[in-house]
């Protein structure tokens, strides 16, 4: 996971798997940069997940929840196939904002 950004702007890659191991540290990365100031908007560069479970989508729902508190635009980058096929199934496809390439 790495972290890239400006202040009105920034990226959070996530990389491998997105399940109950890594969703804390990945939600302390989400926190940490939502919490910079005049951040207005946040790029979940996902291109480099391998997997996502239920817990990781409950993670982009929180991340989610967090952005639209800040007034924070939220997108989703560079999505895997089987992370859209997820949102579609749970019926989140349209909460969120999804970008085909990375960011």
């Amino acid at each position: 996971m790495t972290q890239n950004g400006d202040v009105s702007a920034a990226v959070l890659t996530v990389v491998g798997d997105v399940d109950t191991a890594s969703a804390g540290r990945i939600s302390a990365h989400a926190t940490e940069l939502l919490d910079t100031d005049d951040l207005q908007r946040l790029v979940v560069d996902l291109g480099q997940v391998s997997f996502m479970d239920s817990t990781g989508v409950g993670l982009l729902i929180q991340i989610r929840s967090a952005c639209v508190r800040r007034g924070i635009d939220l997108v989703l980058s560079d999505v895997p196939r089987g992370t859209r096929v997820l949102l579609e199934i749970s019926g989140l496809s349209d909460a969120f904002r999804l970008r085909d390439t990375p960011p």
